[in-house]
């Protein structure tokens, strides 16, 4: 066992045992609700004559449609307890522990344990700070938003730090935290390591009138403090911002929830808490220079559910970046999915998932030498197993069949048509190709 590995592992037996002890010696007053959430996927399946299942792509978009398009298995999840040491009048302190498991499908002869993707403490219901106000510290997925049907997280500030959540400010809750995460690059000289620090502000649940909905504003500033080249530490201080605002709501049969991002500097890498820009950006005129780089990104989902028999997934995602003088980065990315589902009755269902994405890549050119650009299309065809009606129940059992199709521009370009791993396989070298499998998903 790797001597990393098991320290982590370690580690996780002694918080366990911890809350075990504490549990323990706590009075009569006091109360431990232990739980446990999780997420997995896992399946097998194929693309032509026995080859190793291709998932299709557009080079360069952020992620894909899910449906019949996942060649991974991810397990995470763990435990979690949320004691309350005086009972209910007193503050409640809640503490969650996840793992993160990832490989490639089939590769079980490369499982490894992967990190800890939550590990913190929470203290709510606190008369001082007002009841609903949460104070944390740790690794949390903080205030995470996805689109569901093609796991774009297009807000993630995964990384150690502090915050404040829901502080009641009457016409909304004011947000602050502080996360820290590093990322690497091969650079010239050898590998480089940087620190990301970022300060992220939101106003949440502001309320636009009866039925309008929610907004929430977010502006956030990041700073790396410089990288570190094979012990040559390069102190240059990059900086970024991210300035977004999403509205959400319920309106009848429909959900809907919309999304505006625009994120320069250090944030125009996807706005995430971690970009490899921070690790290669070792002068002050390249610091200078990735200012003016940026990235603006919409999104728009929804989901229809007129009656228990049919629900009606959708969702369009609009991204582009601007490298400006930084670098060759400049892409434009659209997306746009549909997934229906229809109920036959509580343990069987029908589903498809239409999707379109396209990609302008400044940055990669194809045989011709000009912009690498074109469009993926896939159709998924699916019958699921599962407990009871509504589009989010889980655990399901699917079977799936998946046809894609892709402009000639990316033919054997990665990823389109590749394994998971990035591995060539049948469909790397055609511009249609098929894949079938079956797949169990499950989260609680």
């Amino acid at each position: 066992m790797h001597a990393r590995t098991l320290q982590r592992l370690l580690f996780a037996l002694t918080t366990a045992a911890t809350l075990g002890i504490t549990a323990a010696h706590a009075d009569t007053e006091s109360t431990h609700d232990l739980g446990t959430q999780g997420y997995f996927r896992i399946g097998a399946g194929f693309s032509g004559y026995g080859e190793e299942r291709a998932c299709f792509k557009a080079p360069g978009a952020d992620w894909k449609f899910r449906l019949g398009n996942e060649c991974d298995t991810w397990v995470e999840g763990g435990a979690h307890d949320n004691w309350k040491p005086k009972g209910e009048s007193g503050p409640h302190i809640f503490t969650q522990l996840w793992l993160g498991w990832s490989l490639a499908e089939g590769r079980w002869n490369d499982f490894r344990f992967e990190n800890f993707t939550q590990i913190y403490t929470q203290i709510t219901n606190l008369e001082e700070l007002g009841r609903g106000t949460k104070v944390w510290a740790g690794r949390k997925y903080y205030q995470r938003h996805d689109i569901h049907i093609n796991d774009l997280y297009w807000s993630e500030m995964l990384g150690d730090g502090f915050g404040v959540e829901d502080i009641d400010l009457g016409f909304g809750k004011l947000m602050y935290a502080y996360t820290r995460a590093n990322s690497f690059a091969n650079v010239t000289g050898g590998e480089s390591e940087a620190f990301q620090n970022n300060h992220d502000l939101r106003l949440t649940d502001i309320a636009l009138g009866e039925g309008g909905g929610s907004l929430t504003v977010q502006v956030l500033f990041a700073h790396s403090g410089g990288s570190r080249v094979n012990n040559q530490q390069f102190a240059v201080d990059t900086q970024g911002y991210e300035l977004a605002a999403w509205h959400q709501g319920n309106f009848g049969d429909l959900w809907n929830k919309a999304s505006v991002q625009y994120c320069a500097g250090l944030m125009r890498w996807k706005c995430r808490s971690w970009n490899p820009d921070a690790t290669v950006t070792t002068t002050n005129d390249a610091a200078s220079d990735l200012l003016g780089a940026n990235m603006l990104r919409l999104t728009e989902q929804f989901l229809f559910t007129p009656s228990d028999k049919f629900a009606l997934f959708g969702a369009f995602v609009f991204q582009k970046e601007n490298g400006a003088d930084y670098d060759a980065r400049d892409l434009t990315w659209y997306a746009l999915g549909l997934r229906p589902m229809y109920f036959f009755n509580e343990n069987y269902r029908a589903l498809a998932e239409f999707s379109w994405d396209r990609t302008e890549n400044g940055e990669i050119l194809d045989a011709n030498g000009d912009e690498l650009a074109g469009n993926l299309f896939k159709a998924t065809l699916a019958g699921e197993l599962s407990t009871d009606f509504g589009f989010w129940n889980r655990p399901v059992l699917r079977a799936f069949v998946t046809w894609a199709q892709w402009s000639d521009a990316f033919k054997g370009v990665n990823p389109a048509g590749f394994a998971e791993d990035g591995n060539t396989t049948d469909c790397s070298t055609k511009t249609i190709c098929y894949s079938a499998g079956v797949q169990a998903e499950y989260f609680w």
